[in-house]
């Protein structure tokens, strides 16, 4: 009969043999990984899967036979002496989880060497208590190394790739992070290219469900109302070379700064300045800042879209998305060919409230935004659209081939200044007092 067993981050003490495969011929299996024990046997060598276990003593447990001194009772403990081998000798990411036995964050630098690396066995030497937010402060290079476990202020993610690792560590759902706090600065995606360094323009900060991304702090908040993204500004850039202001030589820039794929609307950024992203050349060559696919979110709040590229929406593309919401966003110089700012298409359902679209440009249509195709519906509240430019058509906003743009009551599937080659123009037609729409040169009524 074949049966299996996975054995991770576990001690033993007093068991006699750790394990034994009854008949491995008759499809019996077992893995072992980043374990230790002391007394027992070690593990048959006919194992067919082990992976950075320490076996035999000494080990370095506080008290393996506790104060009975009988091995395999309940007062033993198997936590790890300052001087056990086995601190910092496991994976850089726990195998199974990121709390240890006694609620306490996995990844730690136990031995004070500088390196954040997992202890083997069910217990983190030293390590802070869990908690579900992550801390995260800007490098100081291109390339500076990443350091800190995330878990406070004072031992903070950093390091080139320091925001990179607070999102992966915060998407395994194992993991239980509700937050990632990030310290004013500046974040790129991805080290340089080569051969400054092992760069890729693929790389991407990846959103997740439930999980929400703030930026704005100074690096002393207790509080998230705390922090001030006006005063301390994040800005996620695609520049991944830093050698070039947010507006020339995009050649060597990230495709897409962030990405957005298969999320639900518990997937937050907020209080951030995506800028500098370049998606043309890309496989999926739209939406420069933000690349939202197949998601029931994000919420995308507090954030400005300054110099990003794309075919499509060079700030923020949205495919086959039905409930991405943008809130109090600035949409600033972005470029695209249609779709200076925004592209939404493929049935998606987008809100976009009180947010701002100012001197964006599309060779084609849609200066600032375009809504395209297969009942798409883009609803726009409390926006201002202010000289945008299209050198086609719709210097403001386009809505074609059943796309739908809502302003308040208001529905336009036609476009928005039908004059070609001309600046954005107020909307014709019957106005809402609570949702306005405001061009150039136009006062408020």
């Amino acid at each position: 009969m074949d049966c299996s067993v996975s054995i991770l981050q576990s001690c033993f003490g007093g068991n006699g043999a750790v394990l034994d495969i009854a008949d491995p011929s008759g499809g019996g299996n077992a893995y072992v990984g980043y374990s230790a024990w002391a007394t027992e046997t070690p593990f048959p060598t006919t194992l067919p899967q082990e992976e950075n276990n320490y076996p035999g003593a000494p080990v370095g447990f506080v008290d393996p036979d506790g104060a009975d001194n009988l091995p395999g009772t309940i007062d033993d403990d198997l936590r790890l002496l300052l001087t056990s081998p086995i601190i910092d000798a496991g994976p850089t990411f726990p195998a199974y989880t990121f709390v240890d036995l006694d609620g306490h964050r996995r990844v730690h630098d136990g031995n004070g060497d500088g390196s954040y690396v997992v202890d083997l066995g069910a217990y983190e030497f030293g390590s802070p208590p869990y908690t579900p937010i992550l801390y995260v402060k800007p490098p100081t290079s291109l390339t500076e190394p990443t350091s800190g476990d995330g878990a406070s202020w004072t031992s903070a993610f950093r390091g080139a790739l320091g925001l990179q690792t607070a999102l992966t560590y915060a998407a395994g759902p194992a993991n239980a992070i509700t937050e990632v706090w990030v310290a004013g600065g500046t974040y790129r995606p991805s080290r340089p290219l080569p051969p400054q360094s092992d760069g890729s323009r693929s790389a991407s900060f990846q959103l997740a469900s439930d999980v929400a991304l703030y930026g704005g702090f100074n690096g002393t908040e207790t509080q998230r109302s705390q922090r001030s993204p006006t005063a301390n500004v994040t800005i996620l850039n695609g520049d991944l070379n830093g050698n070039e202001p947010p507006t020339s030589n995009y050649d060597d820039n990230s495709h897409h700064v962030v990405k957005a794929l298969y999320v639900n609307a518990s997937a937050i950024m907020d209080g951030f300045t995506i800028r500098a992203g370049n998606a043309i050349g890309d496989v999926s060559p739209n939406g420069g800042g933000l690349f939202i696919l197949e998601s029931g979110g994000p919420l995308v709040e507090n954030c400005t879209f300054v110099g990003n590229r794309g075919v499509f929406g060079g700030a923020a593309y949205t495919a086959y998305a039905t409930g991405a919401t943008f809130r109090s966003c600035r949409f600033e110089a972005n470029t695209a060919n249609h779709g200076g700012a925004c592209m939404t298409e493929f049935g998606s359902i987008v809100r976009f409230d009180r947010c701002q679209y100012l001197n964006n440009t599309a060779s084609g249509s849609g200066g600032a935004a375009l809504v395209d195709r297969f009942g798409t519906v883009a609803s726009f509240s409390l926006c201002e659209f202010l000289d945008n430019h299209a050198d086609v058509d719709a210097g403001a906003l386009l809505s074609a081939d059943g796309g739908t743009a809502v302003l308040g009551q208001l529905q336009i599937p036609w476009k928005l200044d039908g004059q070609r080659g001309q600046r954005d123009r107020r909307l014709p037609g019957r106005r809402s007092d609570r949702h306005q729409l405001r061009d150039r040169g136009q006062p408020r009524e």
